[in-house]
């Protein structure tokens, strides 16, 4: 519902307005004053001007912080309006190659596929209090297998000790360790990979796109070459972590 006209912000035109009208208020109000200050400089000398010129520089001061604070609030509010019509546009629209991590990890838990990977540089989405971590965690008492991909590093392997524990050491979950050098060219790496051998007929890649700063993720659609390149890279630590048939 619309709220009431009076309870609306003023628009940006509407400021702009007032300020220049105060703005021509002040210049007629500075003239006045500089012909009075003229007739009392005549008549008292120039102490009693100055005095006043301090005045009018004291007023103008003023003017201007009022100014130049009512412009930034109209700045930042005609910012917050179009990030709220992007992510707006985003959850209504639901265009297919672009989604809120939010509409990806609904997506994710009604996907019918047998297995995801994901390549993570820091498992942020995926541990407690992530958007994903609770789906994961149905999806994994349904039948589906996760994989990660994530940096060797000590504080990854506590990440996925943690993962494994709130999950009950699944044998459907897994880890694999991969060197630092492979992020050397997207240090927050995010990607996902739904079915990546296509077992259901619906495989498909997402790329995380950081936006607006670090707390804001979106999600981009990859081409299917592009996610062949990816599981052309991983598969070998796939293949080497399984376990040998004497």
């Amino acid at each position: 519902m619309k709220p009431p006209a009076s309870s609306q912000a003023p628009s940006l035109k509407d400021m702009v307005l007032k300020e220049g009208a105060t703005v021509i208020l002040m210049s007629a109000l500075t003239i006045l004053l500089a012909i009075l200050l003229s007739e009392v400089q005549t008549r008292l000398g120039w102490r009693i001007v100055l005095t006043a010129l301090g005045t009018v520089i004291v007023m103008y001061s003023v003017v201007l912080l009022i100014l130049s604070r009512n412009v930034m609030t109209a700045v930042i509010t005609i910012g917050e309006d179009l990030r709220r019509g992007v992510e707006g546009f985003l959850d209504t629209k639901r265009p297919g190659w672009l989604m809120t991590t939010i509409r990806l990890a609904e997506m994710e838990a009604s996907k019918q596929v047998p297995e995801v990977w994901l390549v993570t540089s820091d498992m942020a989405e995926d541990v407690v209090g992530g958007p994903f971590q609770k789906v994961v965690s149905a999806r994994l008492k349904s039948g589906v297998r996760y994989r990660y991909f994530i940096p060797d590093r000590p504080e990854m392997r506590a990440r996925a000790a943690q993962l494994n524990l709130i999950n009950e050491n699944s044998d459907r979950l897994s880890f694999n360790y991969i060197n630092d050098e492979f992020f050397f060219l997207v240090p927050n790496l995010d990607l996902v990979i739904y079915d990546p051998f296509n077992q259901s007929g619906e495989r498909e890649g997402y790329l995380g796109i950081p936006a607006w700063g670090a707390a804001k993720h979106y999600h981009a659609k990859i081409d299917s070459g592009l996610v062949d390149v990816m599981i052309g890279k991983l598969l070998p630590l796939v293949e080497g972590s399984k376990p040998k048939v004497a």
